[in-house]
């Protein structure tokens, strides 16, 4: 039995496992909910913690030496500021005059490590290869010096979410079980590359057929109710992912993706939960619902055990976010710790090893992809505003279509 269907057999066992804890447990009680959050708001700060009222171009500002900045963001936020300049794609010349440029390609593989079955293509991306290699519990902000004299944020990583959360192992192994679900009876939008990535949200159907809408994703037979209930919990983790970049992030990385959601563009939903406000999710087999809070964006990924080649995804914001919400580790791995599943950003030169509770800010127009996993099986959610679904949305309203009438099923 290949690796990959051992995981498959996994997923059903834990899907069926998912199913009865959910039967076995009812909502949380008015009484729960205020012996646990007295508001709405609390609730919510309880488990991302404070905002992070950063802005790094301010910052950098403020201070005559970037070695200050780093000092006080170290001192201050325990997070690494780190320069490091980006090499651009050779063919990218003409583009991005009197820069470094790199030869990496798309559609090769990404090892940490050597062994028997390294294909002749493969990246090998390792310190002594000339890659920065940033350490599985730190956190970091990587800047560039643009030609101005200034700086521009690269890359951002941040540790341990939920930080100081009380929940924060609770939450963590819910999320698990929902990712593990959302893999196991959605349809794997990558089935030549390892592992399994799905969607929920917004997309443009089939290659075939583009058109705006939100992603039929189902591959098993379930009821109705059944497919509102994942879909709930997965809305519900996307949105929580969202509420902790939002607290944990700079608003220079945070911004640009807020706009875009002022500006009436939809929030998540599927073709089950409708449009609108307020998430759910379970601490402890209770369900906690925040009815009134805002969703996260409308293109969402969970993947599971997931390997990308090099790779480009066209977007139309610059930034792409994922949060790694459970790891298993084989005796592989385990015999070569803090090795696989990593993320690589090879204009950077940076590999970013991969642990529980990583959030990443990483530019997705940029080549990047993950490492061989050596052992290590990631569980993740992403993410992202992909230029194709923009540009439908875009072309609707273009044509005078109301696109939220439309995306409820009544075009005007």
């Amino acid at each position: 039995m290949q690796a990959d269907e051992k995981h498959k057999v996994v997923f059903q066992h834990l899907h069926a496992q998912t199913q009865q804890e959910l039967k076995n447990h009812g909502k949380a009680s008015h009484q729960q909910k205020r012996l646990m959050v007295p508001d709405e708001q609390l609730s919510i700060r309880a488990i991302t913690g404070q905002k992070m009222t950063l802005n790094i171009s301010e910052l950098l500002a403020q201070f005559e030496k970037l070695e200050d900045a780093a000092a006080y963001l170290r001192n201050t936020f325990d997070i690494r500021l780190i320069l490091r300049n980006r090499y651009y794609p050779v063919h990218k010349k003409q583009k991005f005059p009197g820069h470094i440029y790199h030869k990496f390609k798309q559609h090769c593989p990404l090892i940490e490590m050597q062994d028997a079955t390294t294909q002749d293509n493969s990246i090998l991306c390792t310190e002594a290869e000339g890659f920065y290699v940033l350490s599985p519990d730190t956190s970091a902000i990587f800047v560039s010096q643009n030609s101005a004299g200034g700086y521009d944020i690269e890359l951002a990583v941040i540790r341990h979410a939920p930080r100081n959360c009380p929940y924060g192992e609770q939450l963590l192994e819910w999320l698990q079980t929902v990712v593990q679900d959302a893999c196991y009876s959605r349809r794997d939008i990558r089935p030549s590359h390892t592992g399994e990535m799905v969607q929920i949200g917004l997309n443009m159907g089939p290659r075939h057929a583009r058109i705006l809408g939100w992603a039929k994703s189902f591959t098993r037979n379930l009821s109705d109710k059944e497919k509102t209930s994942a879909d709930t919990d997965l809305i519900g983790a996307m949105s929580l992912f969202w509420g902790l970049i939002e607290m944990l992030f700079p608003t220079d990385i945070t911004h640009p993706v807020q706009k875009i959601l002022d500006e009436a563009y939809p929030t998540m939903a599927t073709r089950n939960v409708p449009m609108g406000c307020g998430f759910s999710i379970m601490l402890d087999g209770v369900e906690y619902n925040y009815s009134t809070s805002k969703r996260a964006p409308p293109e969402g990924y969970a993947t599971a055990g997931y390997v990308a080649p090099t790779h480009y995804d066209p977007c139309y914001i610059k930034w792409a976010f994922t949060w790694t919400v459970g790891q298993e580790l084989s005796q592989k791995s385990l015999s070569s710790p803090n090795t696989g599943s990593s993320f690589v950003d090879l204009g950077l030169r940076v590999v970013v090893k991969s642990s529980v509770g990583t959030i990443m800010a990483f530019q997705p127009n940029e080549l990047h992809g993950t490492t061989e996993r050596h052992g290590t099986f990631n569980y993740g959610l992403s993410l992202t505003s992909t230029k194709c679904v923009r540009d439908g949305y875009l072309k609707l309203e273009e044509s005078g279509v109301n696109v939220r009438q439309y995306l409820e099923g009544t075009p005007s």
